[in-house]
């Protein structure tokens, strides 16, 4: 389109979608672009400005695997940062289409099915301007490519005259990880295991309980050679394979003097070994809705008192250790559970959970003589609880 601005009057020329014409616009703000005529009768149809790359990337690519041939897709792991190659053809029994429903509210730009089932096997989505939702993807292998790309593949070739296969670039990275062996870990995984990224819960059942409140755990970075044995065999064999990567292990920079013994970028480096500093891992909205769902049950469960200044487990009917205090707080109120209790809840079926917890409130009752149930220190305090 460039040396056609300005020129009047505006080109023309056919839409490849409805066959009407497309005119030529330009302006201040917008790059020149070709559009449908305001008084068309194709309203919806995409086949004006960068939707004709986009259908002619698809409609090249779809001819090109029905041809039996290959493309080779080279992906980068957001993970482990290796870069891999996926080879697709379309098999026998396998046809590639376009627009192939893959939900109630999203299509795949190309997809490879099985003939007879219609059952999507591959996706692949072309981008021009806007990026795919990675949600509605998932569950299915798929790769997001240019259509620049695929058009600069096909550039001055016939089909018949393209080799057996092209290579392209996955321009995503946000995909599910290779998994190739143990060692696709993200960064901050790898840190866990190595003892660099730990945190305070004394088991992953408080943990959940926190998330399901705050939205968030909380965990603590560390340096090496505070918190491991650097000397250990399973220590050396896992940083050989983590510092060629090169990156710092805490916010995923380049760094090309990573070693077991810094594995962190300089910033980074001087804010642990300052102060250390507190990592908060978030997790989605849906992920807190189910877990106050899964601990719901802890509403149910009675709210004791025993001696002033003691406050023992309800399962258990010990006290805490001086200074420690093993209740879990569930939405303002206190639960007098320890650890051990609380994992032994959890695993409980509903009914059998209702049976501990009524035995445990009897026998507290008769070591300690006094009871407060959830109602009575709502009406006491005035806090509501908050129901899920």
């Amino acid at each position: 389109m460039h040396g056609f601005e300005r020129e009047w009057p505006r080109p023309r020329y056919p839409c490849p979608t409805c066959f009407q014409s497309l005119v030529l616009r330009w302006g201040d703000y917008r790059r020149p672009h070709f559009a449908h005529l305001p008084n068309s009768t194709s309203s919806h149809c995409s086949g004006g400005g960068e939707g004709i790359v986009h259908k002619a990337a698809k409609e090249l690519l779809t001819r090109y695997l029905n041809m039996g041939r290959c493309v080779g897709i080279d992906s980068t792991c957001h993970q482990c940062s290796r870069t891999y190659r996926t080879t697709i053809r379309c098999t026998s029994g396998e046809i590639a289409v376009q627009e192939h429903p893959i939900s109630s509210h999203a299509h795949a730009d190309v997809c490879i099915i099985d003939e007879s089932t219609r059952d999507a096997r591959f996706v692949i989505e072309i981008l021009k301007t806007h990026r795919t939702r990675t949600a509605s993807r998932d569950g299915y292998d798929w790769v997001e490519l240019s259509a620049d790309d695929i058009l600069r593949k096909f550039k001055d070739k016939t089909l018949d005259a393209m080799p057996p296969q092209i290579v392209l670039t996955c321009q995503r990275g946000d995909r599910q990880p290779c998994r190739k062996d143990d060692t696709c870990l993200h960064p901050h995984a790898f840190a866990r295991q190595l003892g660099l990224l730990r945190n305070d819960y004394p088991n992953e059942e408080r943990r959940e309980i926190d998330i399901a409140i705050r939205g968030y755990c909380r965990s603590y970075w560390e340096l090496p050679e505070d918190s491991m044995d650097t000397n250990a065999p399973s220590f050396q064999m896992q940083w050989q394979v983590f510092t060629a990567r090169k990156q710092c292990i805490k916010c995923g920079t380049r760094e090309p003097r990573a070693s077991r013994y810094r594995p962190y970028c300089i910033h980074c480096y001087r804010e642990i070994s300052r102060d250390g500093t507190e990592h908060r891992e978030k997790v989605s909205a849906e992920t807190r809705r189910q877990l106050r769902l899964k601990y719901a049950w802890l509403n149910s469960v009675p709210i004791m008192t025993g001696q002033p200044g003691c406050d023992p487990c309800i399962g258990c009917n010990e006290p805490p250790p001086p200074n420690v205090d093993h209740g879990v707080w569930w939405f303002g109120t206190k639960r007098n559970l320890c650890s051990n209790c609380l994992h032994a809840l959890s695993v409980h079926t509903p009914a059998d959970r209702r049976d501990q917890l009524s035995s445990w409130e009897t026998a507290y009752h008769r070591k300690w003589g006094t009871t407060r149930t959830v109602a009575a220190e709502k009406q006491q305090t005035g806090f509501m609880c908050v129901e899920v």
